[in-house]
């Protein structure tokens, strides 16, 4: 026997030894059933086995004990429609309680076979752009102590749990870019502390919380455009301290900035403010901006701009208000 289709029925258990003598078979169907656990060994004779599906059943995971000795094996085995590996749970099932794309992410990154192989210290980059995630539980990046790079981008996420990303205090790049959120929980980043570039493009975002980017004193490139904020809090920059790159493009919502929105940027170089709404500037909106060296105000609402507004833009080379 090669392929055996056990799928939609009601199972609710598995005798011990049922596959013990098909060591030929190669496709296993087991998906969508009521098994709530695996018999230990229970497939540790299906030496030919390439795919197995156990979706839709009462466990998330495959304990390495189904498997009884062949682990060397388990990476050959895929499972689901789009030939994934398999699932293997550690034994405190840390890895395998998380939202399936990051741990089958976490297991991908450091070309593990098996859960219990993985160590969530030696985790630095995490690529989960475009994988549909519509919710991530709150733990889902506990641990990852050595993350630099986490990749998050157009999938579907609507909110973020509060502390999410409080244990990844080495995190280097954070993508949020192309979701749905329409707000961040205040101190989402605040362990995050040595982000250097953060992107927030392409969301939903109504508001900034005061003090979001608060603990973000090593950020070098921020990104909010293509969202809809109507106003920016006064002080929401101000401790951006290393900021050399702000895009704020596409914000219709906005006709206004906070008089000292920029006055804390001195090291800023590349300011994009495009396509908003803004229908006057500050007088002296631009003043602290003494690094300045490119400046994009086009698209907007702006129908004079104050005495001198420039005065202080030294080493401006790239001037866009068309």
């Amino acid at each position: 026997m090669q392929f055996l289709y056990l799928n939609n029925n009601s199972l609710t258990s598995l005798p011990d030894d049922v596959f013990e003598n098909l060591s030929g078979l190669y496709q296993l169907y087991l998906n969508d059933n009521s098994l709530t656990s695996l018999p230990d060994d229970v497939f540790e004779n299906l030496t030919s086995l390439r795919y197995l599906d156990t979706t839709g059943n009462g466990f998330k995971c495959i304990a390495p004990d189904a498997f009884g000795s062949r682990n060397d094996d388990l990476s050959r085995i895929t499972v689901g429609q789009f030939l994934s590996p398999i699932s293997i749970c550690v034994p405190d099932g840390d890895v395998c309680d998380r939202t399936p794309a990051v741990r089958d992410a976490i297991i991908e990154s450091l070309s593990a076979v098996a859960c219990d192989e993985v160590e969530l210290t030696d985790v630095v980059s995490l690529h989960l752009s475009s994988k549909g995630i519509d919710l991530l539980q709150a733990g889902d990046f506990d641990d990852l102590a050595g993350l630099r790079s986490l990749d998050l981008s157009s999938n579907n996420l609507g909110l973020l749990p509060a502390g999410i990303f409080d244990d990844l205090a080495g995190l280097k790049f954070l993508d949020l870019s192309s979701n749905n959120l329409s707000l961040l929980p205040a101190g989402i980043f605040d362990g995050s502390y040595r982000l250097q570039l953060l992107e927030l493009s392409g969301n939903g975002l109504g508001s900034l919380p005061r003090g979001v980017f608060d603990e973000l004193t090593d950020l070098l490139n921020l990104d909010l455009s293509g969202n809809s904020l109507d106003s920016l809090p006064d002080d929401v920059f101000d401790n951006l301290s290393s900021l050399t790159l702000l895009y704020f493009v596409g914000s219709d919502d906005m006709d206004s900035l906070p008089d000292d929105v920029f006055d804390e940027l001195s090291g800023l170089e590349t300011l994009g403010f495009d396509g908003n709404g803004l229908g006057s500037l500050p007088d002296d909106v631009f003043d602290s901006l003494s690094s300045l060296q490119y400046l994009g105000f086009s698209v907007n609402n702006l129908s004079d701009l104050p005495d001198g507004v420039f005065d202080n833009l030294e080493r401006l080379e790239h001037l866009s208000f068309r």
